[in-house]
């Protein structure tokens, strides 16, 4: 996309919806810092996709220094961890300065997100196998990444049957609703804790040989155990909203 006018800080600032409540991170570190960049990279010729799409090789390359058994690299993917967030804020930014909003654009958001939160737990434990012979590192680091992985995995599936169910036999009813509303509080609270709290224990990377060791231990808390309890809210959800009776294709027709 064309730039086709200028923009300046005030503009950013001024195509936020004031009404919508960000979290703390976004609110107190990459808004304010994406708003900066914004102006610069809009009117360079940047878009919304286009930082999006940067966004998944820096990223990989944040996380490929967490499996080198090198110490004083593991900060560098802490940086690169929080310059990918507030790029993640500069993308939005454009997307709505340039009338660009798109789901494609959404879609690829979530891929980039996806990179650091399923790839950075098996890396590091892989850093920290190699780095102290200690295959306890990496079983842990994979059984964290690939909970996050089923995890997303069992939302979309109910996503999918959800929709699905919906174009065969029309929208949820309330009562649907009021049974799914105990989990998505409880998926809410999960949210909170995977979104905020990952954004904080990266700042662990900086004390870089121990501070690696102390992530790991307080991933299991911030992400494998919410991600957890989140896995067990989705088959609840999925109980309040599938239960309606189908005919199988492969039925009889009487």
């Amino acid at each position: 996309m064309a730039v086709k006018s200028k923009i300046n800080l005030k503009d950013v600032r001024d195509s936020l919806n004031p009404d919508i409540v960000a979290d703390m991170s976004v609110r107190w570190f990459g808004r304010p810092i994406g708003n900066l960049l914004t102006p610069y990279l809009h009117n360079s010729g940047w878009t919304a996709n286009g930082i999006t799409i940067a966004r998944m090789p820096v990223a990989l390359v944040g996380v490929l220094f967490l499996a080198i058994p090198e110490p004083n690299l593991w900060p560098l993917s802490a940086l690169i961890y929080y310059f990918c967030f507030i790029l993640d804020c500069v993308d939005g930014n454009l997307a709505r300065l340039q009338n660009d909003a798109t789901y494609l654009g959404k879609f690829l958001d979530g891929i980039s997100d996806f990179v650091y939160g399923l790839l950075a737990p098996f890396a590091l434990g892989i850093g920290l196998w190699l780095y102290f012979d200690e295959p306890l590192a990496i079983i842990l680091g994979a059984v964290i990444s690939i909970t996050s992985a089923t995890n997303h995995m069992l939302r979309s599936r109910l996503s999918f049957f959800r929709e699905w169910m919906v174009s065969l036999t029309g929208p949820l009813t309330p009562s649907d609703l009021e049974r799914a509303s105990g989990p998505r509080r409880i998926q809410e609270i999960s949210s909170f804790f995977i979104v905020n709290g990952y954004f904080f224990c990266f700042i662990l990377l900086f004390y870089p040989l121990w501070g690696a060791v102390a992530l790991m231990g307080v991933l299991v808390f911030l992400q494998l155990i919410p991600d957890l309890v989140w896995m067990g809210t989705t088959f609840a959800e999925a109980n309040a909203f599938l239960r309606r009776a189908r005919r199988s294709k492969h039925a009889r027709v009487e």
